[in-house]
């Protein structure tokens, strides 16, 4: 059977922080501040049932919301359509391998990238400007394990960034 694989076509990254082998907890987020520009490596094994969400941007005002539950993604961009056209609140959804999710998600300003299962599903979407550079990792529902989380950021940022860039 042939599937058509995408690869986005990207300027070199360079990895600049990572975390494996975690257990992911409904009352304990994974938070961290990512640049405007970053690509995300994020590797999750759920449980039957279980399901895992992202916030981009703080808890409490994200631009979008990924939801992972068993066979797919869904971005909500409803949580930060305040002030945008009522058409642009809304929930794409993608389907992915069952138990779990492999993929990489590219962020900027104003949009997304998630090309899982090795490039075979992928979605493109525009959200809200992130408010706050941090995104929120947590379990919403049983068993959740972070295999892999790795933040890259753009080669060109380092080196104008230097010793002062924040993640």
């Amino acid at each position: 059977r042939i599937r058509l694989r995408q690869e986005p076509i990207a300027p070199e990254h360079s990895a600049v922080s990572a975390f494996e082998d975690l257990e992911l907890l409904q009352d304990e987020p994974v938070a961290l501040d990512v640049p405007e520009q970053v690509r995300i490596r994020i590797r999750l094994r759920l449980s039957e049932g279980a399901s895992a969400q992202l916030s981009l941007g703080s808890e409490e005002t994200p631009a979008a919301v990924l939801r992972v539950c068993d066979g797919e993604v869904s971005v909500d961009r409803r949580v930060g359509a305040a002030g945008l056209p009522d058409a642009f609140a809304s929930v794409q959804h993608l389907s992915v391998r069952r138990g779990g999710l492999d993929a990489v998600l590219w962020l900027d300003d104003g949009s997304l990238e998630l090309f899982a299962d090795d490039g075979t599903a992928v979605l493109t979407d525009r959200i809200p400007t992130r408010t706050s550079p941090q995104i929120v990792l947590r379990a919403t529902d049983g068993n959740v394990r972070l295999d892999e989380l790795t933040i890259a950021v753009p080669v060109d940022a380092l080196a104008v960034a230097g010793e002062g860039l924040q993640v």
